[in-house]
């Protein structure tokens, strides 16, 4: 948020508070949200490890990605995977 307000000439409270306001979401939720929506894309149509699925999405550690993705979704990645997969085109 620092980068984002300093590029925009702001001040880090006023940039959270007025993308909060035109988002609907405070940056890091909605940071977290894209995350987990790409996790949850490469998760159905990939067949990268959650490993490989975890570091695409920025999270250092699996076991970590794994738990917030739990948290997030319900579920966990293998078990969204199996449930959601894609069928792979012909």
């Amino acid at each position: 948020m620092s980068d984002l307000a300093r590029e925009a000439h702001l001040t880090p409270a006023y940039t959270s508070t007025t993308f909060g306001r035109v988002v609907g979401l405070p940056p890091l939720q909605y940071v977290h949200r894209y995350r987990m929506q790409r996790a949850k894309h490469l998760l159905e149509s990939g067949d990268q490890s959650v490993a490989q699925v975890a570091a695409a999405t920025g999270f250092r550690d699996a076991f970590y990605f794994s738990r917030a993705f739990n948290r997030s979704e319900g579920v966990s990645p293998l078990r969204y995977r199996l449930t959601q997969r894609r069928p792979l085109m012909p």
